[in-house]
């Protein structure tokens, strides 16, 4: 089976339930540590493995850092021994005019939102591939936002780097081989974390 950039029931309720747990247990978790990177992880895995009644393992990765991408796939590989589904939903944004913000910004809201999500699907290909050959089929699922079809005000990096996602996630019109990608895009509205 090929692996597919797609969308279908269960990928949409995973990604509810992965939603609905960030909101209620990730942010507050981050509120609580501040920028204590290093207690992060393991008070969120804490917090999802008492939810989830399963064991969490948990990584932590600077997606600016091309290092941290490929020690999350190695890691990944490692503890979990295969990947069927890929959900690529990192996103970073700062809301600023085209004429004032940060240069230094912007290169940061592509690089985690569209340099890294490439990176992490180049070094978890294998997985994918072998989830895909095995007949059990592998996703990709691009996550993004409404923002990067429709523009808003103040938010042209951010808008930017989701609408090239959605440009990476599009279908090519050339043939897919077995182990490639059918790609496919999952447009999203503007969600406030509670």
């Amino acid at each position: 089976m090929p692996i597919q950039f797609d969308i279908d029931p269960r990928v949409t309720e995973a990604v509810r339930r992965t939603e609905t747990l960030v909101r209620k247990i990730v942010l507050p978790v981050e509120r609580q540590y501040g920028g204590n990177a290093h207690a992060l992880p393991d008070a969120v895995r804490h917090e999802l493995q008492d939810a989830a009644k399963k064991a969490v393992q948990s990584v932590a990765a600077d997606l600016v850092e091309e290092d941290d991408v490929r020690a999350l796939a190695t890691a990944h590989a490692q503890l979990a021994g295969g990947l069927d589904l890929l959900v690529l939903n990192a996103g970073f944004g700062a809301a600023g005019s085209v004429a004032d913000l940060p240069v230094k910004t912007y290169d940061r809201t592509l690089t985690i939102n569209l340099r890294a999500q490439f990176l992490l699907v180049q070094q978890t290909l294998p997985l994918l591939r072998r989830a895909a050959s095995a007949s059990r089929g592998a996703k990709i699922v691009a996550l993004a936002s409404i923002t990067g079809i429709a523009a808003e005000p103040m938010l042209a990096a951010y808008g930017a780097s989701k609408a090239a996602l959605f440009r990476c996630a599009r279908p090519s019109p050339s043939k897919n081989p077995p182990t490639a990608s059918r790609p496919r895009r999952f447009h999203r509205g503007m969600s406030t974390p509670t």
